[in-house]
């Protein structure tokens, strides 16, 4: 079972077309891989050498015609998740910039940071970072949650089909 063509996002296995994404999803690789030759010569590769991989595909293949006939798919009101999010990466924003560190550091970057200011030995676990009164620590401890809802949400994204 290999890909035999690529057109407008998407590939032919067999005789059906599925988005590239879903096919990125099954070989676990990161959702912007680039579709192009190269890397439909190593999803074929890939294909010949995991039978896991094969089987996932022979899988999405079978049901691929029942969700398109079912119509499946979620509704999302991206208002709401806009209302729900801003004020969490807005929040962030503000803390790393307090910290003086631009919007796309990382939470050990941040973590470290905050270890310097409050000559913190502990790893700033969060029972820890909770029962402590210093405002820069509760912040962290905020930014903290903020950072790991926004990367589950963004890990999770809701696929179409």
């Amino acid at each position: 079972m290999n890909i035999t063509d690529m057109h407008n996002g998407q590939v032919r296995i067999k005789d059906a077309w599925l988005p590239w994404f879903t096919m990125c999803y099954l070989l676990m690789w990161p959702i912007n891989t680039e579709l192009n030759s190269r890397s439909v010569m190593l999803a074929n590769q890939q294909l010949g050498q995991f039978p896991g991989n094969q089987q996932l595909l022979a899988l999405e293949l079978k049901f691929q015609p029942v969700l398109v006939s079912y119509n499946v798919g979620l509704d999302v009101d991206m208002r709401k998740w806009h209302t729900l999010l801003q004020p969490k990466v807005a929040r962030m924003h503000s803390f790393q910039t307090r910290l003086q560190l631009n919007s796309e550091a990382s939470l050990a970057t941040v973590t470290q940071a905050v270890q310097d200011l409050t000559n913190s030995e502990v790893s700033l676990k969060p029972d820890w970072l909770k029962a402590q009164t210093d405002p820069l620590l509760h912040d962290f401890y905020v930014y903290r949650n903020d950072f790991i809802y926004l990367r589950s949400f963004l890990g999770k994204r809701i696929k179409r089909w």
